[in-house]
């Protein structure tokens, strides 16, 4: 069976010092790139804004998606 996936994000942060979101109420967006949304094959996307947090929601399928999420102009560690 393939494999079915969506990127989301959220600007809620449950480690926020100021407002904290406990992490059952966090709600997460799907991705505005409707290629991501649905997606059954490797693809790159971007975001126009850095979200507080990005997750791959696996919409069907058994296994296991990988994602490499890179922020512009932050040097390598």
């Amino acid at each position: 069976m393939k494999r079915n996936f969506t990127v989301q994000s959220t600007l809620n942060d449950p480690n926020s010092n100021t407002n904290p979101v406990i992490p059952s109420a966090v709600v997460w967006i799907p991705t505005n790139d409707t290629g991501a949304v649905g997606a059954t094959a490797s693809l790159q996307t971007a975001y126009v804004f850095s979200p507080t947090y990005v997750q791959i929601l696996l919409n069907s399928g058994s296994g296991s998606v990988k994602a490499t999420v890179v922020q512009a102009n932050v040097a390598n560690q």
